[in-house]
């Protein structure tokens, strides 16, 4: 992965340095413009070392040492001097420092040259200081802090010049692409592309165009990863590593972009299986990575992660690891963690190829524990929500392999143990906050309230100012970390006989499913056994191809809106036989194990987090006449439950309190299509429940739940939602909004996450308030994802854009058998019967009554039915009534999106 190197403004090459002053065209004062003779000695010694630096570089046989010592000495010549010549001095010796890999020095002078000089730099000056920094601090593995500050120089981007403004959003786009967030590493590559397109004439901006053009090819080769990507995403990248080429200036600076491209070319003709035009491309490659290797060292391990894709497809196993294994060593030497977890990854696959079981198992651990490290450098920020993916590749290659050789136990705990991890983090800063003193929880709860004005701000942001929110919230939550005393830490390992205990006073079986590229494995535990199970004909690719045959709405077009980014695809139209396929691979190899298992728990892995097993169905020899109605759906035979990761079920989630029951709904909207079923929805939920809270429309104001949240038993909310696949952070539901309150009325997704909740049940009824970004490791990263990392026992959410009416029946339903004394998932189960039962033809298709599905413990809950319930039943069959009415009137199923 390419990564930012020193500032460009700054950089320094064999042969050429341009320092901060002489690249951002700061004029120094003359000594005809100062009064003070100490500042003109100054001035004077700064320009002799920016020559001296430039022609000791320029020389192959450069004195570094030497030179670091006649800077050191000059500066100390003024220690009181606050000036741009002082700050220009200690610019230099930022970069020879960083030069000679003296990185813990540069850093300590870097904070020195914040706090004096940095009010008497330029923006151009600034935003370069940002950058070297940003830099020492990704040597040092201060990940959080270096990213902070590649931010704060995208936030002066307004102020600088064109060409090094197009650089910072560029760096800035790196940045948010190594730590896993693409979303905003797409949006700063966007305003670095604006930027630089608009001043094309300007000095400098065509090169660093050539940059940008660059990214571009790498991000479309990153996209083209999964097995079943269009080739034309390989040609896209080879196109714009072309673009870059022409763009790049010929001069040694630009070397590695140079080099960069051609190893991209190289890279997608390889993928193309176009050797000869790859190979091509790799010897063009190799003398500019030679040259370029010493000032930006991940060019060499790119190079070498490339011999060994080549060699692999060529299918020379001998070459193959030896490019790797150095590619891994340069990768080390560079201080490139992710890159070398990649390089270790592509290793053990080609040991693994080649049958050395034992080395691949030693280098699939080492990648997982090198992950980890770099999982817990990430932290908790808005942008490290992808740090799981660090170890969930490797883990799941490893689970396989110890599969394959029947260690099943190791195999699923190896598995489990990369799954959840954020959310597991998350309830641990939550319980450390909790524990605070009060004064510390004051102060706490001020910097939270901060960092909620920072989100809300941020979506409508662009430019410079979204890059300062971003540094604004990065900043904050390093301070709520360090505050409440929470570090990420490594996890325990799954307490086998605790789950299998946990299960049986459950009466559940579990089936762990692991979707692998080339084969699949169902891992199924019971309180008296623990099995893995090959899938046949299950490859990621073949999976994935039954999904999308169940209708437009699994398709990404259907998922994501014509347009690629719009809502979803409704269509209630499934097919049958793709659900009947999707049971033979999935369940059927499972089944004999699974039993008369009162209730079965699927934690399906991101693959399969949108497919909702219940309405899976099992072949007969009379599929070909059966009708949604008449299906054999799972959900017929047992519940079905669903949960992130198996460790869930033995991490306690805190005491539970038996508070107040919460109902709000909204129905009517401004902007929106109006709700008339919510009404009838919430009244109906609020006969189940004793003396319940509701609060319908005008009253169902955010502040008003957000007060009653902390203490409240049973939550259940009603209304429009949106999942955020690109910014799952932003995912919504609509309230109402206060006007004597600085809340929005719109209930965001870290807003929930971040608000302690000691409920045993909290239901999201609206559209896909279980969808959101599909995140390796984590899962679906929905609404109800949210309220299970602060800390819910359970949550029942929607996997798609529910139907209002169909909505009224199952979620009544529901309450009312867990009125009844039944546990929650067998309350689902049968309320979806009952809905079932009473349709038929297209109203019994699985779109209405298959998308609620509920994570977490299903226990049975103690609820006392309203006293009101009679006269409740009797306005409601008059609320019902109305709207069915209004329903007939208008011919049409109102859908909650």
């Amino acid at each position: 992965m390419r990564m930012p190197r020193p500032s460009a403004l700054a950089t320094f090459t064999a042969l050429l340095v341009l320092t901060a002053s002489a690249m951002h065209g700061h004029s120094r004062p003359l000594a005809a413009q100062v009064s003070s003779g100490q500042t003109n000695a100054c001035v004077r010694e700064a320009d002799r070392l920016d020559r001296v630096l430039s022609e000791s570089l320029a020389s192959e046989e450069a004195d570094l040492e030497r030179v670091l010592a006649d800077v050191q000495r000059t500066r100390q010549r003024f220690p009181e001097l606050v000036a741009p010549c002082t700050a220009s001095l200690a610019a230099n010796e930022i970069v020879v420092l960083q030069i000679l890999d003296r990185v813990r020095e540069a850093n300590s002078l870097s904070e020195i040259v914040r706090e004096r000089y940095y009010g008497v730099m330029t923006p151009n000056e600034r935003a370069d200081f940002h950058l070297n920094w940003g830099y020492a601090l990704t040597l040092l593995g201060q990940t959080q802090a270096s990213t902070l500050e590649y931010v704060k120089a995208a936030a002066l981007s307004d102020e600088l010049d064109p060409s090094i403004a197009s650089t910072v959003l560029l760096y800035a786009a790196l940045t948010f692409n190594e730590v896993g967030d693409p979303s905003r590493a797409a949006a700063y590559l966007r305003e670095a592309d604006s930027t630089a397109r608009a001043n094309l004439e300007t000095e400098g901006v065509q090169a660093a165009l050539g940059e940008i053009e660059l990214e571009h090819a790498i991000l479309y080769q990153q996209e083209a990863q999964s097995s079943d990507a269009p080739a034309s995403l390989h040609q896209k990248a080879i196109a714009a590593a072309q673009r870059a080429l022409s763009l790049l200036t010929d001069d040694d600076f630009q070397s590695p972009e140079q080099a960069m491209s051609h190893l991209v070319i190289a890279r997608s003709e390889m993928k193309l299986e176009r050797y000869e035009q790859a190979e091509a491309a790799m010897q063009t490659a190799r003398p500019l990575v030679e040259f370029a290797k010493s000032f930006t060292p991940y060019v060499e391990v790119e190079r070498w992660m490339m011999e060994g894709e080549l060699a692999n497809a060529r299918g020379l196993g001998r070459e193959s690891r030896e490019a790797y294994a150095r590619a891994i060593s340069a990768a080390r030497e560079a201080r490139l963690p992710t890159t070398a977890v990649q390089s270790l990854l592509a290793l053990a696959e080609v040991v693994e190829q080649q049958g050395d079981n034992a080395q691949a198992e030693a280098h699939y651990r080492e990648a997982i524990e090198l992950g980890e490290a770099i999982r817990q450098r990430l932290g908790l920020q808005d942008w490290s929500l992808s740090a799981s993916d660090k170890i969930t590749a490797p883990s799941e290659r490893l689970a396989a392999l110890l599969a394959r050789q029947g260690r099943a136990e190791e195999a699923f705990q190896v598995l489990d143990g990369s799954r959840a991890r954020r959310l597991l983090d998350l309830r641990a800063q939550t319980a450390a906050r909790e524990s605070l003193p009060e004064s510390a929880r004051a102060e706490l709860d001020g910097l939270l309230n901060d960092l909620d004005d920072v989100r809300l701000s941020i979506p409508g942001a662009s430019g410079a100012e979204r890059s300062a929110l971003d540094a604004d919230a990065t900043r904050i939550q390093t301070e709520i970390a360090a505050l409440s005393g929470f570090t990420v830490q490594s996890p325990a390992a799954l307490d086998i006989g605790a789950l299998r205990d946990t299960l049986e006073a459950r009466q559940q079986t579990m089936v762990s499913y692991l979707v692998g590229r080339s084969e699949s494995w169902a891992f199924v535990v019971r309180p008296d056994t623990l099995m893995a199970v090959l899938l046949p004909r299950a490859s990621e690719a073949e999976i994935r191809a039954r999904i999308e045959g169940i209708g437009v709405m699994w398709q990404d077009s259907g998922a994501r809106g014509a347009s690629g980014s719009g809502p979803m695809t409704v269509d209630p139209a499934f097919a049958l036989p793709a659900l009947e396929a999707l049971y033979t691979q999935l369940v059927e190899p499972v089944a004999p194990l699974i039993g008369d298992a009162s209730g079965l728990l699927v934690v399906p892995g991101t693959q399969l987090s949108t497919l909702p097993f219940g309405m899976l169905v099992k072949p007969s020899s009379e599929a070909s006449t059966a009708d949604y109605a008449s299906a054999d759906y799972l959900i017929r035979h047992m519940p079905v439950g669903t949960e992130l990761a198996a460790t869930l079920l033995t991490v306690p989630t805190g005491a539970r309190r038996d508070g107040s029951n919460l109902i709000f709904g909204r129905s009517t909207f401004e902007t929106r299509a109006d709700l008339p079923f919510v009404r009838a929805e919430a009244k109906r939920v609020r006969r189940a429940l004793s003396s319940p809270v509701l609060r319908l429309d005008a009253d169902a104001t955010e502040s008003d739940l957000v007060s009653q949240l902390g203490t409240a038993d049973i939550v259940h909310i009603a209304s429009h939602a949106d999942a955020d696949p690109d910014f799952p952070l932003y995912s919504q539901i609509s309230l109402t909004d206060d006007p004597n309150d600085p809340d929005d009325g719109t209930l965001h997704l870290y807003e929930l996450q971040d608000e302690p909740l000691a409920a045993r049940l909290v239901v999201l009824s609206g559209c896909s308030t279980a969808r959101g970004r599909a995140l390796r490791g984590e899962g679906m990263m929905g609404l109800q994802y949210a309220v299970r990392a602060a800390g819910a026992a359970s949550a029942l959410a929607t996997l798609w854009p529910v139907d209002d009416r169909a909505t009224v029946d199952i979620m009544g339903g529901f309450y009312d058998h867990l009125a009844s004394g039944l546990s929650k998932d067998r309350a689902l189960q049968q309320a979806q019967l009952d809905y079932l039962n009473a349709n038929h033809g297209m109203d019994a298709s699985p779109f209405y009554w298959a998308p609620a599905v509920l994570t977490g413990d299903p226990a049975p809950m103690p609820v006392a039915p309203n006293p009101w319930r009679g006269i409740w039943g009797a306005l409601l069959g008059a609320a019902v009534l109305s709207a069915a009415v209004a329903w007939w009137l208008t011919h049409r199923r109102r859908v909650r999106v």
